[in-house]
């Protein structure tokens, strides 16, 4: 899964395992699992989510409310696939903090490298060249700056110093 069916930064060990893995899969037990993968409130929270994305150049923004860390990966998965947006930042506000999800697709953007200028100096993250993932602690936001507004400038602030 984190290659996205072999297209994000698969290498030859990822294909042999694949293959060699294939034919020990129970196959019609693993296409039920991946048709059950998100309920009906899932959904919901889906929907909400779809109607906050904005759209920056090719940098996409996506806030979801509080939801497993499963569901902000994947709604960040589809809104890269839109044309024109090559890195999302999605984000899920949470009692304790903001969990982030970066993808890139980029070559000059590593969501690895996005991630921790976003954190930088207020929480932690990591990842690879196409995902990653962070955290900021709640007391670590300050109360007089809007969330979205802060996420979205530490993101923009990196992509456009990145060379556009």
């Amino acid at each position: 899964m984190d290659t996205d069916n072999l297209t994000r930064g698969a290498n030859n060990l990822d294909i042999d395992m694949f293959y060699r893995l294939y034919g020990l899969a129970n196959i019609s037990k693993i296409v039920e699992l991946r048709g059950n993968d998100i309920s009906k409130k899932d959904l919901t929270l889906y929907a909400e989510a779809f109607r906050t994305v904005e759209v920056y150049d090719e940098l996409g923004f996506l806030r979801l409310a509080s939801a497993n860390d499963s569901l902000l990966g994947t709604a960040g998965d589809i809104v890269i696939s839109v044309s024109g947006v090559n890195i999302v930042v999605a984000y899920a506000l949470r009692d304790t903090g903001i969990k982030l999800s970066v993808r890139s697709t980029c070559p000059r953007i590593k969501a690895n490298d996005l991630v921790h200028h976003i954190v930088e100096n207020t929480g932690v993250g990591g990842g690879h060249d196409h995902m990653a993932g962070g955290f900021i602690p709640r007391e670590h936001l300050s109360d007089s700056r809007l969330i979205d507004t802060f996420l979205k400038h530490r993101a923009i602030s990196f992509y456009e110093q990145s060379g556009l």
